[in-house]
Formats: structure tokens, sequence, C-alpha cells
């Protein structure tokens, strides 16, 4: 049997591919139900109640839209379902909202993994013959990883909408269709702003290529950017400056990018052993470092694209370094961000002729036991604290691991999961973990503060 599927781009599946489908559909609606960011979710459901119910403008500043900090096509990720949960359910129901507010990001990463399936986007044949309703390693890969997990439906962000509008930007631009594939990319960087990224680098790397492919490239971006911002100017123009322009530039750091650690080490560090003003030298300064450092970066990858002409799994590396250190010396940086480096490196493994295969799909799914419970005591909310009791923390916590240990017996059937040694060793490391897990977890549940309001 192991040398089958060692043998098989598609493992020989017992369920059809939409099984496959319904059961992560089931698992993301479930999570989604149960969880939410407590900070973003207060963000994106006061944004959807001030447009939709009290037709207040976009950027209004009166409630917690104020942290709402996109440019205006952003409002369409969050808004149909919470659509739906307004106008259409006759009663009130913080689950509901919740799982309405995450529906169309919970459809769309349905959607990404459908986008994998195809032999018309891959040259490599992912069917065996008999076998015309199996489901492909790179869609078990994106339906079931924790990362795609914990971005939408764990914590309710919207990431995997770039993602797509990007992976459709890159294989319009494999087929030449550069005016829309600029169409596409400006769709990215106006739901998130990280999707400049990939607009710059392939537009250097159109330059290389051929003028006219890049005019058109420009164009495709122009005629989307254009009216987009000139409707958001129209409505709020000084909202939009300030919130999603101004609010970045300023913005204090946050999260696990090395200039962001590094500043709270010098600032915290400074303060601690009574050198606060030379810490916050010290600190600021590297910020300003770091930024020049990142912007020399990505011009540098952008010069040598320009230098040569490269072929698409050069120019796709390229990208996927631009991500990388945007990511790693930019000031902010959370893990939800990962999503759109995670899909661009699938689309990349694609156009390698490389594909995903079962290890891949080990690695994704033995690692939700750390990363499906991360967090877990400072993304539940009060009415489900309410309701599960004094013991809501290990309630939860038990149900999570449930969760795993179920989905890793119905792919495991049909998938070697652990059929590599290293993965296999890893997921015995982190399992035996799983106790200290739950203590910091209970730990982190017992300080009450914690969860209403920033702590960590």
């Amino acid at each position: 049997m192991t040398s089958q599927f060692r043998s098989l781009n598609l493992p020989q599946v017992e369920l059809k591919r939409w099984h496959y489908y319904f059961l992560a559909l089931i698992i993301k609606i479930i999570v989604a139900a149960f969880f939410i960011d407590r900070l973003d979710g207060q963000v994106f459901t006061a944004t959807a109640y001030d447009l939709l119910v009290d037709h207040r403008p976009i950027y209004y500043d009166g409630s917690a839209q104020a942290r709402f900090n996109y440019f205006p096509l952003a409002f369409l990720t969050i808004l149909p379902g919470m659509a739906i949960y307004y106008f259409l359910i006759p009663f009130s129901s913080p689950i509901l909202e919740r799982i309405f507010l995450k529906l169309p990001v919970i459809l769309a990463e349905l959607w990404l993994a459908y986008l994998f399936k195809n032999d018309s986007i891959s040259p490599r044949k992912h069917y065996s013959s008999d076998s015309p309703f199996a489901i492909t390693y790179t869609e078990l890969f994106l339906l079931f990883n924790p990362i795609i997990l914990y971005a939408g439906s764990y914590k309710g962000q919207f990431d995997v909408f770039p993602a797509i509008a990007l992976v459709y930007a890159w294989r319009l631009f494999e087929r030449e269709q550069d005016f829309k594939a600029g169409i596409a990319t400006s769709v990215a960087v106006l739901i998130k702003q990280h999707g400049a990224i990939f607009i710059f680098l392939v537009f250097v790397a159109l330059i290389g290529k051929s003028k006219k492919r890049s005019i058109k490239f420009f164009l495709g971006n122009v005629v989307v950017t254009l009216p987009v911002l000139a409707v958001g100017a129209w409505i709020n123009l000084q909202g939009m400056i300030d919130h999603a322009i101004l609010f970045h530039l300023g913005r204090l750091p946050n999260g696990y990018s090395i200039s962001s650690v590094l500043f709270y080490l010098f600032l915290i560090g400074g303060k601690a052993i009574g050198f606060e003003q030379a810490g916050e030298f010290i600190a600021y300064g590297l910020l300003d470092v770091f930024s020049l450092v990142l912007i020399s970066s990505e011009l540098f990858l952008g010069y040598l694209l320009v230098k040569k002409p490269r072929n698409d799994v050069e120019i796709m590396r390229h990208i996927l370094y631009g991500y990388g250190i945007f990511f790693l010396l930019n000031k902010g940086f959370l893990i939800h961000y990962i999503t759109v480096f995670l899909v661009l490196w699938v689309e990349y493994k694609r156009i390698q002729e490389d594909p995903i295969t079962s290890y891949h799909v080990g690695w994704a799914i033995v690692t939700i036991p750390l990363l499906f419970v991360f967090k877990m005591p400072l993304m539940t909310p009060a009415d489900i604290r309410t309701i599960l009791g004094q013991y809501w923390a290990a309630i939860l916590w038990g149900l999570l691991i449930a969760v795993h240990f179920l989905l890793m017996k119905i792919i495991t059937r049909t998938v070697p999961l652990l059929e590599q040694a290293k993965v296999r060793r890893i997921y015995y490391v982190m399992i035996a973990l799983l106790p200290f897990h739950l203590a910091i977890s209970l730990y982190i549940a017992s300080l009450e503060q914690c969860l209403e309001g920033p702590c960590f």
C-alpha cells in the first residue's frame, strides 16, 4: 500500500472529493461558532452594524469601526454574511453572528482549495484514470491547513481573499493576459495592502520581458484602483487616508517580525535597567534601519528581475523572497499574514511541477494540535465561556483535540499522513507536549482580565 501511495500524485481515496469539502466546511463552521479574535471580531461586527443597520459612512470614527484600517474593497469581505444575519435571521445570537461574519471567508477557503483540482491549471496530471472524483493532495493541504483554519474560521481574518486574487493574477500572468492580471492584483491590494509587493515585483518582471506587457498590467491595476479609491474619497476621503494609509505608516510595531521583537526588547529592556531614553533611541532607530533595509531589499529584488528576463519559476521565487523579507522586517507581522505566503508557495510548487504530496499534507494536519489550540483562551468570547461554565477552557481544549484526532482517523484511512519518519517523530513530540499546553491554556484562562483586553 505504501509503495502504491508513493507511485501516485493523487491518493486512491474511498471518499469522493465533495465528502472532504463537506467535512472541511463542518469543521470550519464549528470553529467559527466557538471562537473569534476578541479585538478584530469587535471591529468587524461594529463596522458591519455601522454600515448595514445605522447607515453610517465607511471609516466612521464613533465606534470600533475606527480600527478597520483597510482600503474600501475590504468592507465587501465582511458585509455579505452580516447582511444575511441582520436582515434574514429573526433573532439575535452571538454564535450565529460569528458564523455569518466568517461565512464568506469559509466559502472562499473552500474555493481556494477547488482552484487546485483541475489538470488545466497544472502541467502535471493529478488524476488516475479510474478516480475522476478523487481529491488531490493539494486540496487536502489547503482544506485542512492549520494556518488557514487559524486565520479565517478561528481568528476571523480575511487574508484568503487577497490570496485567491493573487492566484488568479498569477495564472493570468502565465497566459500573458496582463491587463486581467492587473485587475486581479489591484483587487488583492485594495483588500490587504501587502498585495503591493506582488504588484511591484510582477510589474518590474514584465518590464524586463516586454514594455508593452508591463503597460497592460499597469492599466489593469489603474482601471480598478482609481474608481474604487474615487468612491472611497467621495464617501470619506480623510477617513480613507487616515485609516488605510497613515495608520499603517504611524502604527507601533506589533507581532513577531524581527523589527517588532527588537523594538520592544530595547524599549522595555532600557526602561527596566534605568536607561529609558537610550532604550527608546535605539528602539526607534532600529525601526528606521529595518524600514530602510526592507525598502532596499525589495528594490534589489526588483532590480534583479529587470536586469535579466526570468522564467515563471524564478519570478515566483523572487515574489516569495519579497513576502518573506517583508514579513521579517516590517514592523507588523502576525500569524494570519502567512496565508498569502503559504498559498503562493503552493502555486510555486505547481509551476515547478513539484506537486504537494502526502508528506506536506501530513505536516499540515499533524501540526493542528499546536496551532488549532493556539491562543484558545484569548479567542473564546464571553458568551461561550458563560455557556460552558467554570471549566470552559478545559472543555474547549478537549473538544479541539478530539476534533484533531477525529480528523486524523478519517484522513489516515486513505492518506498516509505519518508514513514519513520525520513527520511521525514531530507528531509524537507534539502529542507528548499537549499536557503542558493544556496547563498553559488553563493558566491564561484564569487571568480573567486578559480575556477582556490586551495582556500580552
